[in-house]
């Protein structure tokens, strides 16, 4: 976890541990505005942003799974980025419309978070990641507000599920230029709907019929989709091409038809 440039206050408890408020008061000997840390409970949390919160530029939360209420996220008035991994309790992210200078925010393993509706009015978030991480269990239970945010430009989504399997308001955010998502999340079908509606200056390689991990290995996108070898199934990876590019072409030409299910 040790970046470069910043001030690390992460506990060595491979849980995140729980951290004091003496050794938050560290901060005091030491300058700078990009701090990452781990532990945090509710209090100590408000106690880090009620007395250092000022001088924020850019915080990463590691293993803080226990806070509640991100709310007093809000009172950071020169934070630029948040990072954050793992929150077992939070079930609403904070109004950040309320950080004027915020442009990128990552959220990693969050269990209860349901939507992005607190986030929609925010005119300076340009890039958002949410998601699951190397391991985790991710759920949202819609994207709806995300084409509310005006700024967004960049969105990376990796949950293990959206409930109400709606992709439509990806092609309603309207500054976005790069879009990543996972290979399984949504239908073949789906997929190739969603690359029929949106811009071409928006960059995705999933946008497509199969992924290349690796000389040999590919991922066929849509749920339920195999992994392929590229030389011994050329054939059957050729057969997805064109079923998708079929697809495709099919929405481009029937604008009318809604998001499939």
């Amino acid at each position: 976890m040790r970046k470069e440039g910043w001030i690390n206050l992460c506990e060595p408890d491979i849980t995140g541990g729980k951290i004091s408020t003496e050794t938050i008061d560290s901060l005091k000997d030491v300058e700078g505005d990009k701090i990452e840390i781990s532990g945090l409970r509710q209090d100590t949390f408000e106690y880090l942003v009620n007395n250092y919160g000022t001088r924020i530029k850019e915080i990463s939360f590691f293993k803080c799974p226990r806070i509640t209420d991100l709310s007093p996220l809000e009172s950071l008035a020169n934070v630029e980025t948040v990072h954050y991994y793992w929150n077992q309790k939070a079930e609403r992210l904070w109004d950040a419309s309320k950080n004027k200078k915020l442009y990128e925010v990552s959220l990693l393993n969050f269990l209860r978070v349901a939507d992005f509706e607190p986030f929609s009015k925010s005119e300076s978030l340009k890039t958002l990641v949410f998601g699951n991480s190397a391991s985790g269990t991710t759920g949202i239970q819609t994207i709806e507000s995300l084409q509310e945010i005006s700024s967004l430009e960049r969105l990376e989504m990796n949950p293990q599920k959206i409930q109400d399997n709606r992709a439509e308001p990806i092609t309603k955010i309207s500054q976005l230029n790069q879009l990543e998502f996972n290979s399984s999340l949504f239908t073949t079908e789906k997929v190739a709907w969603l690359k029929a509606r949106l811009p071409e200056t928006v960059k995705s390689d999933r946008l497509r019929a199969y992924v290349e991990l690796n000389e040999e290995n590919v991922l066929v996108v849509g749920k339920r989709k195999p992994f392929l070898n590229p030389k011994t199934d050329a054939v059957k990876i050729e057969k997805y091409v064109k079923k998708f590019e079929s697809l495709v072409q099919h929405y481009r030409s029937n604008p009318e038809l809604p998001e499939p299910k």
